[in-house]
């Protein structure tokens, strides 16, 4: 019985390891990331940091889905919380704003919006909307 015990605690903590908090490791995911998911509806990331996380679903100006949780990533999954995962399929990285014309919000009011200068593809299913599974990429402003 406790040979099982020790087992399954190698286990757990070997597997809670893999993702560290993006602040610690992975401050690229720090910020505000938006997406347009139609004309009326978006997704928006808030990341602290502190790895503290605020992911919020949007129709028509309605908060149709939201959750909070710690940020934690490796290179494969993006997690908020206990709940929320997104694969990453491509990772943040900055793009050309000369190139680009996508404008995302400055902050999290989304009141003041930029070109944006960031960019990263998320694939996932959002526990409250179940419909809503995909791929979609988001933008951030960091200047």
């Amino acid at each position: 019985m406790k040979t099982r015990q020790v087992i399954f605690c190698i286990i757990l903590f070997s597997t809670i390891g893999c993702k560290k908090q993006v602040e610690k490791e992975r401050p690229e995911f720090i910020g505000t990331w938006f997406s347009r998911y139609g004309s009326v509806e978006y997704a928006k990331i808030v990341i602290d940091e502190n790895s503290n996380a605020h992911y919020i679903f949007m129709d028509y100006g309605d908060i149709k889905g939201e959750h909070r949780g710690t940020a934690r990533a490796n290179d494969r999954k993006l997690k908020i919380g206990r709940i929320l995962s997104f694969d990453i399929l491509e990772y943040p990285h900055k793009i050309d704003t000369t190139s680009t014309s996508i404008l995302a919000p400055t902050d999290a009011s989304l009141t003041v919006w930029k070109k944006a200068n960031w960019r990263m593809t998320l694939s996932g299913l959002h526990p409250q909307l179940l419909y809503l599974n995909g791929t979609f990429t988001y933008y951030k402003v960091d200047y």
